[in-house]
């Protein structure tokens, strides 16, 4: 889920601009990970990375963005799936072999026999994340080139990849064979340089002055030099793409483009198809209230097309963290009533339709359903812009346990129980398909049908 940023000017010269232009980027998708952030540059003879854990505005101020001055950067957010939250496995990782490397990837792949390889050719991994193991393998790979041995890496490795690979004079990016993980890219014109700026999400290269944005291909590694793209080439590994559905139901702002839609739009159209399913709920529901942000959409879309009255009754703390994404499941429950807050007037007496894009754990969503039955609510009903979420992910979404997907351990009668309310709606896989276009993307959390298989997953 992490998010990426990168940028190349035409002129190889020293200037903080970049590193300032990457806090913009990473800002934008803060959303994307909230453990740790870094920025590497270069100026065309030597690499400097500052990261620290904590927010991008934490870490990231005056004193210690001046100091990062070059002409090509690479920055991300992290957030862990593989690898703990230590300052370890912050990104990016710059390692020194044959070739010298600074690296970030947003993604999860499935390591263990590499990291073996690792370990018996005496190579020293610091930390247990994968983006290490990535920088190491393409850092002493024995290929002639950089691009080669960044090509090598990427055959070699099985999962899900977004990489940026910064060298001191080029950057080049990368994106795993079945696209499951986003990455953009765009350029900005000045009178003076040529910029290229990429990201995983629209968003951030829109506010980092973007134009002309077009997306990675799946299995395509591009090579920027000076400001130009110098190369293309294409990985193995076939050409059917499975780009992560829960992207657009939740993980990307709703500002950034995938497949060509806005995920306002595709939001609003899943709320739509939601009450096409269950229309019986239009007699049920005095008001449809969003569970913020990601319900927000949702909503709308259930309510333009049900006419059933729709209200803000949950009030978002401004600048609360993304509470799904926190890696303690005790901070996930106990800061809910910090993030969240009920307009008991708007709520009391009424029968509430919640509208959520997806129950994960359910321990957040037994939460709201507490506050807002304590404001009042006659009747609670949650409506999710999803399918169950039964199964684990294992491309870089914390969902790596089924046991901790409470879809996957209770039925539907047993869950309204657990959550506390009158009846719990789901989006239907196949009102999903109808949603996207039935394009190709991976849905493996829903259905059990994973595009990439690893070993961990035959034991």
């Amino acid at each position: 889920m992490c998010g990426i940023v990168g940028a190349i000017s035409e002129k190889n010269k020293d200037s903080f601009m970049l590193a300032s232009l990457l806090v913009i980027g990473l800002q934008s998708i803060q959303g994307r990970g909230q453990e740790s952030a870094g920025i590497s540059v270069s100026n065309g003879k030597r690499i400097k990375t500052y990261k620290k854990q904590g927010l991008v505005s934490e870490i990231f101020r005056q004193e210690t963005i001046t100091p990062l001055t070059g002409n090509i950067a690479v920055g991300q957010n992290r957030y862990s799936t593989t690898g703990g939250s230590v300052i370890e496995n912050a990104q990016p990782v710059e390692k020194r072999g044959k070739y010298h490397v600074s690296v970030v990837h947003n993604g999860n792949i499935d390591s263990s026999k590499l990291r073996q390889e690792m370990i018996s050719r005496r190579i020293k991994l610091s930390g247990d994340s994968d983006t290490e193991l990535i920088a190491s393998l393409i850092a002493h790979s024995n290929e002639k080139t950089i691009e080669q041995a960044v090509a090598e890496t990427c055959n070699r490795i099985c999962g899900s990849f977004s990489l940026l690979v910064l060298t001191a004079k080029k950057l080049i990016a990368v994106r795993d064979p079945k696209g499951i993980r986003p990455l953009f890219y765009g350029r900005a014109k000045t009178n003076e340089e040529t910029i290229f700026m990429l990201a995983s999400e629209t968003c951030a290269l829109d506010q980092m002055g973007a134009k002309n944005i077009k997306e990675v291909g799946a299995g395509t590694m591009l090579v920027f030099s000076s400001g130009k793209i110098i190369s293309s080439k294409y990985l193995h590994g076939g050409s059917k793409v499975s780009f992560c559905v829960f992207e657009k139901i939740y993980l990307s702002r709703p500002d950034s483009i995938l497949n060509g839609t806005p995920n306002e739009m595709f939001r609003h159209k899943l709320g739509k198809i939601l009450f096409e399913e269950n229309q019986i709920l239009k007699k049920k529901l005095d008001i449809i209230v969003p569970i913020p942000d990601s319900g927000i959409a949702s909503a709308i879309g259930f309510h333009s097309a049900s006419g059933v009255s729709y209200g803000r009754g949950i009030i978002k703390t401004p600048q609360a963290k993304r509470l799904f994404i926190d890696p303690s499941s005790s901070v996930r429950i106990s800061g809910v009533r910090l993030k969240l807050n009920v307009l008991k007037k708007l709520i009391n007496g009424k029968r509430v339709g919640l509208v959520d894009d997806s129950i994960v754990r359910g321990s957040t969503s037994k939460e709201i359903v507490k506050m807002v039955r304590e404001a009042g609510a006659k009747e609670i009903r949650i409506i999710v812009a999803s399918p169950p979420v039964k199964h684990p992910c294992y491309y870089g979404i914390d969902m790596a346990k089924e046991e901790e997907l409470i879809a996957s351990k209770l039925d539907l009668p047993a869950l309204e129980k657990y959550l506390g309310v009158e009846g719990v709606h789901y989006l239907s896989l196949d009102g999903l398909h109808r949603a996207s276009g039935n394009t190709g993307f991976c849905s493996a959390c829903f259905d059990n049908k994973y595009p990439v298989v690893f070993d961990c997953q035959r034991i």
